[in-house]
């Protein structure tokens, strides 16, 4: 049989283990009957999945979202027909808990839970094989050999998840479905990946053990390398979520002395951003970021990196606002460039920042304080935040304020 062929008719429990939903909605519609505990149990995950968001967007407090990722996926874990632990409800749930705890500065604990994530996205699809190959005669290639064994294992790899949409109709229900899981597993991927470069980056600082953050970054260059493949293949490279990803990459790379092959990707990249969604959007922004940084980290030109970082700063400010996490980010990479350079005017200006962003810090930390909010077009923008050190903030205010521009021409020296 062609692998084009649909295998719709591989019955509800394929259906149950890629889109528990619908699954259940079509049973209840297929026997005559409906179940309004699906709905209240809907309701309740609604709810508490719009209170968690509100929370994180509001850039604050995220030991409260936290709190609301774990209620939610403790509701999911509970419920005896949608819920569970082998669904990818179930999946999504651990997903939030990470991106939660990442926020909190819970980095192992974050890497756990992404971890969990991953494998119940791997059972998912492995699963969905098993049920291709036993109750269907659809073959994965024109010689006719059906899909191996051995890649039945574990389908942490690109190359199995791929395979496994050969097996599906382009275009198909199902295939839409397995589509969307695998961008889910890519999504958890790119997040783990970033996790594993942020850490890296933490223990490349002076002082830190370099052994393991290298360790690190080959980890984080293998799921970001996996992530960009699948996003590629299921979104288009233009997408924002491809875009993110890349940028991720070059992260990455620039940590690992890459600092040329990553500039000229990166390049290309904001060609492809501007080009596709205009100069104003989040994923545009993330790029001129990681330009600031690459640039800095290669000696300059500084005008050309202060440019970049002016530019993340502006866009970050239109879409979310003053106060913050990924304003507050570019506000503190662009000081920090500002205090590189060493100028009088630069330092003055780098001061500044610093004072807003711990004012910032204050206001948040009022009683009915209100965070200022606005609407967040790009979903790849999300998430990519790190927390400021704001003890490094103030100490830069009270201390000496020629250290950077000293550091800098010893440096040179």
């Amino acid at each position: 049989v062609s692998t084009k062929r649909s295998i719709t008719f591989v019955g509800y429990s394929l259906q149950k283990l890629v889109n528990t939903r619908q699954y259940y909605s079509s049973k209840y519609i297929q026997d005559g009957n409906s179940d309004k505990s699906i709905l209240e149990f809907e309701k309740e995950l609604f709810a508490i999945r719009r209170n968690m968001m509100k929370i994180y967007t509001s850039g604050h407090d995220y030991p409260s979202a936290l709190a609301c990722a774990i209620e939610l996926m403790e509701k999911v874990a509970s419920h005896k027909e949608m819920g569970g632990k082998e669904t990818t409800l179930y999946a999504s749930c651990l997903n939030n808990i990470a991106l939660m705890h990442k926020m909190c500065g819970n980095n192992e604990e974050a890497t756990n839970f992404y971890t969990q994530a991953l494998h119940v996205y791997q059972d998912i699809m492995k699963k969905c094989a098993e049920i291709l190959v036993k109750e269907t005669s659809v073959t994965v290639s024109d010689s006719g050999s059906l899909i191996s064994e051995p890649s039945l294992k574990n389908f942490n790899k690109v190359d199995e998840i791929l395979e496994l949409l050969s097996l599906v109709s382009p275009g198909s229900k199902l295939f839409e479905q397995l589509s969307a899981l695998s961008t889910s597993y890519a999504s958890t991927l790119s997040n783990l990946g970033v996790l594993y470069k942020q850490m890296a980056e933490i223990g490349l600082s002076p002082g830190s053990e370099k052994v393991s953050s290298l360790q690190l970054l080959v980890a984080a260059e293998e799921a970001l390398l996996d992530a960009c493949a699948l996003r590629t293949r299921l979104l288009g490279p233009a997408h924002r979520d491809s875009l993110y990803s890349e940028v991720q990459l070059c992260g990455v790379r620039r940590l690992q002395g890459r600092g040329n092959e990553a500039l000229e990707a990166l390049k290309k990249l904001l060609d492809l951003a501007v080009h596709t969604y205009g100069d104003s959007e989040a994923v545009v922004a993330t790029i001129h970021g990681s330009l600031s940084l690459l640039l800095k980290s290669q000696g300059g030109p500084f005008p050309l990196a202060q440019g970049h970082a002016t530019q993340a700063l502006a866009i970050n400010r239109a879409l979310l606002g003053e106060h913050h996490q990924e304003t507050v980010v570019s506000k503190h990479n662009l000081a920090e460039l500002l205090l590189w350079e060493g100028s009088e005017s630069s330092r003055l200006r780098a001061e500044q920042l610093q004072r807003d962003i711990l004012q910032g810090q204050e206001e948040s930390t009022r009683p009915n304080h209100s965070i200022e909010k606005k609407v967040v077009t790009a979903s790849s923008g999300v998430g990519g935040a790190v927390k400021v050190p704001m003890d490094a903030v103030k100490e830069a205010l009270q201390g000496p304020t020629t250290t950077y521009a000293t550091r800098r021409k010893k440096k040179a020296s």
